[in-house]
């Protein structure tokens, strides 16, 4: 979802779920939530590996924070990729975690850079990325990032 598709993080966050929903994504494989880098670029070597390994049956979730490329986000805006990764994490999360524990994808997050901040806003620990996700990468992490600084 675009950065203008909503007046909010967390609105473009449901025009997200909306999107997932149309496209019947929740009864892929996996489904993989990736905090962008700041104007919403998803690496697509990941993108295309997540898809290679699974045979295409993927979806992957992301948004647009920001009109900002990285480099400019990382100083002007450290505010806006956490509150960005949390809310499509907590999005997905809650329509994936009402789903039968037997009808549910798989839940990966993925972040890059300021990607990797963001998405990690959504966690209070490594055990709590461990408790509520099949897996994560997440990868150029800054070094101010948390939970990743503990």
């Amino acid at each position: 979802a675009g950065r203008t598709s909503a007046d909010s993080v967390e609105g473009i966050a449901e025009q997200v779920i909306a999107e997932l929903r149309r496209t019947r994504a929740f009864e892929r494989k996996v489904l993989a939530v990736v905090t962008t880098t700041g104007r919403g670029w998803v690496n697509p070597n990941v993108a295309s590996a997540l898809e290679y390994v699974n045979d295409g049956d993927t979806a992957i979730a992301s948004m647009q924070y920001s009109f900002l490329p990285s480099a400019l986000s990382f100083i002007a805006d450290r505010e806006t990729p956490p509150l960005a990764g949390q809310a499509l994490f907590e999005a997905v999360h809650r329509v994936w975690a009402a789903l039968p524990e037997t009808k549910r994808p798989k839940l990966v997050v993925f972040g890059e850079s300021l990607g990797s901040f963001g998405g990690q806003s959504a966690f209070a620990s490594g055990a709590d990325i461990v408790a509520r996700t099949d897996g994560a990468l997440l990868v150029g992490t800054p070094n101010f990032a948390q939970p990743w600084g503990r």
